[in-house]
């Protein structure tokens, strides 16, 4: 089994904890490298949220003006097209309490990076977001939902640990009597 750096392993956590990630510069253009990242994401469990100056839809998501005009918190701030990252940028990632400011490959230096840890956020410069996020879900052994619920009924699609996949809750007895579907020895 390969050992995972430090760096490595700071993204595979980055990864597993984050459940919402705000998508800046996505095009809202078919076909758009971005935003296939952000439709990626999307199937893969994140709350994936568009920033676009415009509001266009951006892989069949609603999108945001500003990351500030979120409601909410955001784990991940991905920025994939744009100018960089700027001063306000991160300002307003510090306010949605980000984890981490993550810059793709191809997008410009800008004069934000510097302040992201100066705001206790985490810098991920120049890696593929959609290639770390496979690599995390093969060493976790199978993809995982983010935020899913079991479905109806009881049954939880992870399996539970028993026999045919379902968790069943059980009652509890009401005033001291035994419950009618527990077996007596």
């Amino acid at each position: 089994m390969k050992r995972l750096g430090r760096d490595e392993a700071e993204v595979e956590r980055l990864l597993r904890a984050s459940r919402v990630v705000a998508v800046v510069g996505a095009s809202g253009r078919r076909g758009d490298p971005a935003d296939a990242v952000a439709e990626y994401l999307a199937r893969a469990g994140f709350e994936v949220l568009p920033i676009h100056r415009e509001r266009a839809e951006v892989a069949g998501l609603a999108s945001w003006a500003r990351l500030a005009d979120v409601p909410g918190r955001v784990d991940i701030v991905l920025v994939v097209g744009g100018a960089g990252v700027d001063g306000g940028l991160v300002a307003e990632a510090a306010e949605k309490g980000a984890r981490a400011v993550w810059i793709a490959r191809g997008v410009p230096a800008g004069d934000g990076e510097a302040r992201v840890e100066a705001h206790g956020m985490r810098l991920v410069r120049a890696l593929d977001i959609v290639e770390e996020q496979r690599h995390t879900e093969a060493a976790a052994g199978r993809p995982r939902r983010r935020g899913a619920r079991p479905a109806a009924g009881g049954t939880d699609t992870a399996g539970g640990g028993r026999r045919g996949g379902t968790v069943r809750e059980e009652k509890q007895p009401s005033g001291g009597r035994r419950s009618p579907h527990r077996r007596r020895r």
